[in-house]
């Protein structure tokens, strides 16, 4: 966090590549926390998000924030695997 929100943008840290977020985090939803990062001007790469909570509620969130893709937990590692390898493959392609 620090480094995607610190000083001018000359002076941040390269952005990652993919986010791997939880929808619910303990001090607010990851929608909420994607929501005011952008606001802040922060750039943002592409998002997985990953939940327990039903399908529907979360499909609907992740696309709200412009997710690349959802993991419904228990999740299968490979499956995330290959879901983070597209997410990289897309946000390097976007960046160049």
């Amino acid at each position: 966090m620090l480094a995607l929100t610190k000083g001018s943008p000359e002076e941040r840290d390269p952005p990652p590549d993919v986010v791997l977020l939880d929808l619910t985090l303990p001090d607010m939803s990851g929608g909420d926390m994607i929501r005011n990062l952008r606001a802040m001007g922060c750039p943002l790469p592409e998002m997985i998000v990953t939940s327990a909570m039903p399908g529907r509620v979360v499909d609907s969130e992740a696309r709200a924030i412009g997710a690349f893709g959802v993991m419904h937990k228990p999740y299968d590692i490979a499956a995330l695997v290959k879901l983070l390898n597209s997410a990289v493959d897309a946000s390097r392609r976007y960046r160049h």
